[in-house]
């Protein structure tokens, strides 16, 4: 297990089943916290990405990335302080799997402390030892926070595009 150096003890483990109500509220705080920023920024094209995000966590999804074996949870005691939910999957034509993050989030309390970092790593060292050296993720143009986070993981941030087909755009 990763171990943290904060104020209070943090460890990074293997996310279970169980732990679904602390991340789960994790979760419901990131997203009113990134609403708010949205709303904040009151631009008119964000308006319709404020109405897209999914509010609350559907268990059969918090399910599915407990069992790939690579989703993670940040715990200080028993507390959860932050998760990253990840996925081995197959990439266009590459015959390797690539890693998809698919959300990270950290407590603000506990931002600032490595916390999603280490849960960056625990990732990316699941990875590692089944052969898998790439991971992607998809984030917002207006997220800094999150842009800080992987630009300082080393992931190379580039522009986000979005190609649609039979949806809202």
């Amino acid at each position: 297990m990763a171990r943290i150096e904060t104020d209070e003890p943090v460890r990074v483990r293997h996310l279970r089943k169980t732990d679904y109500e602390e991340v789960s509220r994790i979760y419901r705080e990131a997203i009113q916290e990134y609403l708010g920023l949205l709303k904040k920024a009151g631009k008119e094209e964000l308006a319709q990405e404020r109405r897209s995000i999914v509010r609350t966590l559907p268990r059969s999804l918090f399910e599915f990335y407990s069992e790939t074996g690579c989703s993670f949870v940040a715990l200080s005691g028993e507390r959860a302080e932050g998760f990253i939910l990840a996925q081995p999957i197959r990439w266009m034509n590459l015959d390797a799997y690539v890693l998809w993050l698919e959300f990270i989030a950290v407590r603000r309390a506990f931002r600032d402390r490595g916390v999603g970092s280490a849960l960056l790593r625990s990732t990316k060292g699941w990875g590692a030892r089944r052969g898998i050296g790439c991971m992607f993720t998809t984030l917002n143009p207006n997220n800094e926070a999150s842009k800080a986070l992987l630009g300082k993981a080393g992931f190379e941030v580039r522009e986000w595009l979005i190609a649609n087909l039979g949806g809202h755009a």
